[in-house]
C-alpha cells in the first residue's frame, strides 16, 4: 500500500464492523488493509476547539477521544465511506475546513487556514527524525538513568573495527595526530557536487540578506582556511573520478551564549539515497559522562576550568582521505565570484567518526606522553573532560598549581593547546599567564577585583562566592502544549537541585497530554491560570543557590564518607535524593544533597507501593552511579524509605512475586545489596522524608 508516507506492507485483506463510541450505531466495511504499523498518530488530528474559530462550524461539536487512545488504528478514506453515509454537511471560504455529518457524528478535515506569525519558507529536503511525542519521552527519559547502569552495553562489532583501524592509523607528525577516517568498508561514492551547489545558492541567498551573519560567516570559513584546516583542492585532483569524492553541504550554528558562529557540515545530507555518514563508523562512546565530570569537580575546595582550543581541528585527516571533505566556497567570501573546491585537513563538526576519534586521539596523548607527569596528570585527561572542556577540584592548592603547568604541557605534547583558564582562587590564577586565562578573567586586577560569574558546563557558577545557581529569562511562550514544554526542557538542571520547583510544570504537560491537547491547542483557563502562577516564581530560582564543593572550607580532614539515599512515591509521581554524610577527625559531622531526581507518575495508573518500589530501584541505581563517578572513599551506603511495603517486598524471602515486583526487587538486592541485611534499608517517618519536598504525599 503505497501513501504519502511511504510505501506499507499488507498483511491481509478483511471485513471489518466498526460502532460509535455510544455503541448505537454500527457498520460493516470491506476490504480492510491491515498493516503491522500506520504512519500517523493522534497528534496529526485537527484539536477539537478548532473547529468554533470558523463561523461555519461553531455550533459543531466534535467527541474528544478518551484519554486511553493514543494511536491511531484506522484510516478510512472519504470516498469509501463518508459518500454513502452523509447527514449533512458544511462547506467555508477557501482555505477552510469542511465538516460532514456522518452516523458517527461530526467528522472535520480539509485546511486550516489559521493566521499566524509563522513564515512559509521553501525548503530543498527535509528529513524529520523524530517527531514531538518522541522527543517529549527523551526529554523525560534524560531525568534517570534507570537503565544505564544494569544495562551496560559491550563495544558492537563496529565499535571493535572503529578500535582497530585507527589504532594502525594513528600516528603523530610536527606535533599533530593524525588519523585516517575510519570507514566501514570499499565504497564508491556518486558525484554530489550539484547537491552542494543547490545549498550553496541557498546558503548565498541568505548572506546576502542578512550583513552580520555573512560577516560573521565568512569570519569563520577564512580563519579555517588561514589556519590550514582547510586547503583548496590541489589542481591535479579537480578531476579526480574514482568514487571517491564527496562535496559537503554546510551551514552555521549559533548558541545564545556565545558570540562566534561555528560552521557545521552536512555530513548527513543524502545524495542518491547515500550520504558520507553512511559509510563512516561512529566508534564507541569515549566522552565521559556529564554528571560524572560534574560530580569531580565538587569534590574539592579549589577548582579550575579550561577548554581545549578548536578541539576538533587539532586532528588532522592524512591527504588520501580529504578528497570527500570537499566544500564549496567564495575566495574571500565574495558572492559575487564564482565559487571554489576546497577541502578539510582536519576532523570536522558533523562527521559521526569525528568525537570518537578526537576523543581517541585525546586519550592517545595521556598514554604516549604522560608517563613523565605522573598517574595524576594521566587520570585527569581520562576523566576530567566532557568533549573539550576540562574540570578539575582539589583541597591542596599547592598541587593544583603544579596540576595546572603539567596538565598545559602534557596537552601541548599531544598538540593541543589548554586555555580559557578560570579558578575560584586567586593565587592559582595568578600563575597562569593572560593569555591563556578566560576572558572573563584575563583583565582583572586580582588584588581588588572579584572573580565574575561564569557558565560551566551549562551552569552558573560563581567564582567569587564557589556557588552554582540559576539563570532563567525564558521568551514569551504560548499558552499551548509546545510552549509549556519548551520552557520545562529550557531548565537546565542536571544535578536535579530543582525537581521540587520543576515537578508541578511537568505534572501540568502530563495532564495536557491526558487531555490529548494538539501541540498548538490553548490550555484551558484553570491551566492558564496553574502555569502564571508558575512562571512568576520561575526568577526567584536566581536565589537559589548550591555550595560548589562538597566539603566546608573549615571542616578539616574527613574520617569517613557515606552515601544516604532517600526514596518516596506518591499517585502523582515519585523521586529520591541523595545525601553525602561527612565525618571529620574531630567528630564534626556535615551533610549535604548530591543530586535530586524527580519523576511523574505514569499515565497509567499503578499503586503506591509499586511506585514506592520503583523509586527504591531508581536509588539503588543512583547508588551504583554516584560510587562509579565520585573518586570518594565511601563507606556502605544506607537506603530509607517510609514504605513498609517496601521492606517487606525486599525480606520477605518466601513469597514469589508478580514479575514488575519481582524485576526490581531482584535488582535491588543485586545492584546495592551484595550482602543485603535490614540495616541498610531503613523506615523512617513519612513526614521526616527530604523527598516529600519534591511534592509527594500520601
Amino acid at each position: 500500500m503505497r501513501t504519502e508516507n511511504g510505501d506499507f506492507k499488507c498483511d491481509e485483506l478483511v471485513s471489518l464492523s466498526i460502532g460509535s463510541v455510544d455503541e448505537e450505531e454500527d457498520l460493516m466495511l470491506d476490504d480492510v488493509y491491515v498493516t503491522g504499523k500506520l504512519s500517523v498518530t493522534t497528534d496529526h488530528m485537527m484539536p477539537v476547539r478548532w473547529v468554533s474559530q470558523w463561523s461555519h462550524l461553531s455550533d459543531i461539536k466534535l467527541s474528544r477521544l478518551p484519554p486511553q487512545y493514543k494511536d491511531v488504528e484506522l484510516i478510512i478514506g472519504l470516498n469509501s465511506f463518508l459518500c454513502r453515509h452523509i447527514l449533512s454537511q458544511r462547506h467555508g471560504q477557501e482555505n477552510e475546513p469542511s465538516a460532514y455529518l456522518t452516523r458517527f457524528g461530526w467528522v472535520a478535515f480539509g485546511p486550516t487556514g489559521l493566521k499566524n506569525s509563522i513564515q512559509i519558507r521553501h525548503v530543498h529536503h527535509i528529513q524529520p527524525t523524530d517527531n514531538l511525542r518522541e522527543c517529549l519521552q527523551e526529554h523525560f527519559n534524560k531525568d534517570f538513568w534507570e537503565k544505564e547502569i544494569h544495562s551496560r552495553h559491550e563495544d558492537s562489532v563496529e565499535d571493535k573495527l572503529f578500535t582497530v583501524k585507527v589504532s594502525e592509523s594513528i600516528r603523530q607528525e610536527s606535533g599533530k595526530y593524525i588519523l585516517n577516517l575510519p570507514f566501514r568498508n570499499k565504497f564508491r561514492l556518486p558525484n554530489n557536487r550539484k547537491m552542494a551547489i543547490h545549498r550553496l545558492i541557498g546558503l548565498k541567498k541568505k548572506l546576502e540578506n542578512d550583513d552580520a551573519y555573512r560577516q560573521s560567516y565568512v569570519s569563520s570559513v577564512e580563519n579555517y582556511i588561514s589556519k590550514g584546516y582547510a586547503e583548496l583542492v590541489p589542481t591535479t585532483l579537480l578531476d579526480r573520478d574514482d568514487g571517491r569524492v564527496w562535496y559537503m553541504p554546510h551551514h552555521a550554528v549559533h548558541h545564545p551564549t556565545k558570540p562566534k558562529l561555528r560552521v557545521v557540515y552536512d555530513l548527513k545530507a543524502k545524495f542518491q539515497g547515500i550520504s558520507l555518514n553512511d559509510h563512516l563508523l561512529q566508534g564507541p562512546d569515549l566522552t565521559n559522562a556529564l554528571i560524572g565530570v560534574i560530580l569531580r569537580f565538587r569534590q574539592g575546595q579549589y577548582a579550575v576550568t579550561a577548554d581545549i582550543e578548536e578541539m576538533f581541528h587539532q586532528v588532522k585527516v592524512p591527504p588520501e582521505d580529504r578528497d570527500v571533505l570537499r566544500f564549496l566556497w567564495w575566495p574571500g567570501g565574495d558572492t559575487s565570484r564564482a565559487p571554489v573546491e576546497y577541502r578539510m585537513s582536519v576532523h570536522v563538526f558533523g562527521a559521526k567518526s569525528s568525537p570518537s576519534c578526537v576523543n581517541f586521539a585525546l586519550r592517545r596523548t595521556a598514554e604516549e606522553h604522560g608517563s613523565q607527569y605522573g598517574n595524576e596528570v594521566i587520570e585527569v585527561i581520562r576523566r576530567n573532560f566532557y568533549v573539550d572542556n576540562l574540570l578539575i577540584a582539589s583541597d591542596d592548592k599547592e598541587s593544583m598549581k603544579q596540576l595546572v603547568k603539567d596538565l598545559i604541557d602534557l596537552c601541548a605534547a599531544g598538540g593541543w593547546r589548554l586555555n580559557q583558564w578560570t579558578s575560584n582562587n586567586k593565587n592559582i590564577l595568578a600563575t597562569i599567564p593572560e593569555t591563556e586565562r578566560d576572558i572573563s578573567v584575563a583583565s582583572l586586577d586580582l588584588s581588588k577585583d572579584e572573580l565574575p560569574m561564569e557558565r560551566t558546563l551549562g551552569m552558573h557558577w560563581s567564582m567569587e562566592n564557589d556557588y552554582f545557581t540559576y539563570k532563567i529569562n525564558p521568551n514569551d511562550k504560548p499558552l499551548t502544549r509546545r510552549g509549556v514544554l519548551s520552557v520545562v526542557a529550557s531548565i537546565y538542571d542536571p544535578l536535579g537541585m530543582v525537581a521540587p520547583f520543576t515537578l508541578p510544570a511537568k505534572l501540568l504537560l502530563q495532564d495536557m497530554c491526558r487531555q490529548q491537547l494538539g501541540w498548538d491547542e490553548e490550555m484551558e483557563t484553570a491551566e492558564v491560570t496553574q502555569w502564571k502562577a508558575w512562571l512568576n516564581q520561575l526568577p526567584k530560582l536566581i536565589n537559589f543557590k548550591v555550595p560548589r564543593s562538597f566539603i566546608p572550607m573549615s571542616f578539616g580532614t574527613v574520617r569517613s564518607c557515606q552515601l544516604h539515599h532517600f526514596a518516596d512515591a506518591s499517585q502523582v509521581g515519585y523521586g529520591i535524593a541523595s545525601y553525602l554524610r561527612l565525618e571529620s577527625a574531630t567528630g564534626e559531622v556535615y551533610c549535604t544533597l548530591v543530586m535530586g531526581r524527580s519523576r511523574v507518575a505514569p499515565l497509567k495508573r499503578m499503586t503506591i507501593p509499586r511506585l514506592e518500589l520503583t523509586a527504591a530501584t531508581v536509588a539503588a541505581r543512583m547508588d551504583q552511579k554516584l560510587r562509579s563517578e565520585l573518586d570518594l572513599r565511601l563507606e556502605k551506603s544506607v537506603f530509607w524509605t517510609d514504605s513498609t511495603s517496601v521492606l517487606k517486598y525486599l525480606f520477605n524471602e518466601k513469597a514469589r512475586y508478580q514479575t514488575f515486583v519481582a524485576n526490581r526487587v531482584n535488582l535491588i538486592r543485586e545492584l546495592s545489596l551484595v550482602a543485603y541485611s535490614r540495616s541498610r534499608a531503613l523506615s523512617m517517618q513519612s513526614h521526616t522524608n527530604p523527598v516529600n519536598e519534591l511534592g509527594f504525599t500520601d
